[in-house]
């Protein structure tokens, strides 16, 4: 490890606890406090001080990690007029944290921010509605399924031809390792009717609604049909067999 770097961690450290003490520097303002974006957004924040003093660097942290962030593909640093810049592009989940920026003057700490704050949402839509099979021959069962999601917090219901449905409804949710979730809900009917699945979640100024048609058996009504219509000709042949057999 160069003695650059040396130098720049343990005047980190020094930072992370003067975070924590809940002190920083009237010199270096940071803003925006809080950052709420969509997952892919890309999303900036600034560190900003007098520019009467020299050219300075800025550097930017995670809180709970241990090392400055280094640029790459997605994270890009700029210092211009008395103003540090860090974009993030393609935000994810695990972006999700609080970021602080501090201010060298040849190594020496001037000051650091007081924290940005970045939330990463991700919408639960759009959903699908699909049947599956059910516990026996005679049901009909549906899956609404979401989008990935952020946060975890999620309600799903149903309603059948507008009403409320109560019982028979399973909810089973899963974790990527990008963080995000997924949520699929199982309703088990047999009467044909219109079921609607409705989503609520943060992302949401209104709960999401799909709806899904369940008709009557048209398949099962033609083999009753064509039985029974067997069943009429089979008595009307025995009975033609009766009366020819009485005529002779």
């Amino acid at each position: 490890m160069s003695a650059e770097i040396t130098v720049r961690h343990i005047v980190l450290l020094g930072t992370i606890w003067q975070v924590v003490a809940a002190v920083t520097s009237g010199n270096v303002d940071q803003f925006p406090k809080d950052l709420h974006i969509f997952r892919g957004e890309n999303v900036s924040m600034f560190c900003r001080f007098p520019i009467s003093q020299a050219i300075r660097d800025v550097y930017w942290w995670k809180e709970g990690e241990k090392n400055f962030i280094e640029a790459d593909t997605r994270k890009h640093f700029n210092v211009n007029k008395g103003r540090g810049t860090f974009a993030l592009l393609g935000a994810t989940v695990t972006d999700i944290g609080t970021y602080y920026c501090q201010v060298l003057q040849q190594d020496q700490s001037v000051g650091n921010g007081s924290g940005t704050q970045l939330t990463v949402f991700a919408s639960p839509i759009p959903l699908k509605i699909v049947p599956v099979e059910g516990t026996s021959l005679r049901s009909q069962r549906l899956e609404c399924k979401t989008s990935a999601f952020y946060p975890e917090k999620i309600e799903i219901s149903w309603r059948r031809n507008n009403e409320e449905i109560l019982n028979g409804i399973e909810i089973v949710k899963n974790r990527s390792e990008e963080g995000l979730y997924e949520a699929s809900s199982f309703l088990e009917e047999t009467k044909p009717a219109v079921y609607t699945c409705l989503v609520s979640h943060a992302t949401l100024t209104v709960p999401a609604a799909l709806s899904y048609i369940i008709k009557k058996d048209a398949d099962k009504i033609l083999i009753i049909g064509c039985a029974v219509g067997g069943l009429v000709i089979l008595v009307l042949t025995v009975i033609l067999v009766t009366q020819k057999n009485k005529s002779t």
